[in-house]
């Protein structure tokens, strides 16, 4: 945090002897203006899909209106279309109503349980443009720590495909 003496504030005008810099555009904004964005904000999204903008740890209200607020309302509908996608575990005996399909299929490790590796990899799904999962697996491990605990360690891996949305609708599969 950048601390100035009695710089003006971008948001109110004023001058006010605690002021910080805002991490986007570098103006002076006071401690009672600047918005700080929380990373689990965009907690679904993986590292290397996250924009750098949503990293920082302060900004000024007109950054956060102009840049994150279009990248988490992004977030926010990927998210909505990921809870919408159908879902077919790799044990499903019937044939899936599959459109067309992924060549490689998708892995996320690590997650915190079930419903987290779910949701990471129907939102992979849905930024690669798919609209469902086939031949799910998702599985546990128990992980044995240091000091005698132990936690569980879900991966899931899936192939995305677009399906057959009136057929599902219907109850054909």
């Amino acid at each position: 945090m950048t601390k100035h003496a009695n710089m003006v504030c971008i948001h109110c005008h004023l001058a006010k002897p605690r002021t910080d810099k805002c991490e986007l555009c570098e103006e002076s904004v006071c401690a009672s203006c600047v918005i700080r964005p929380t990373p689990e904000r965009v907690q679904y999204w993986s590292s290397t899909d996250r924009p750098k903008e949503t990293e920082c740890k302060w900004v000024c209200p007109r950054c956060f209106d102009e840049t994150l607020e279009p990248i988490y309302e992004r977030y926010d509908q990927a998210l909505e279309a990921a809870h919408n996608t159908h879902y077919f575990p790799k044990a499903y005996r019937g044939a899936p109503p599959v459109l067309r399909k992924a060549r490689q299929p998708v892995t996320v490790d690590n997650g915190v349980d079930r419903e987290d590796v779910l949701t990471k990899l129907q939102l992979v799904a849905v930024q690669q443009g798919f609209n469902g999962l086939i031949h799910l697996e998702i599985e546990s491990k128990k992980q044995r720590m240091v000091d005698g605990y132990s936690k569980m360690v879900w991966r899931g891996t899936a192939l995305p495909a677009d399906l057959d949305t009136e057929k599902l609708e219907r109850g054909w599969y």
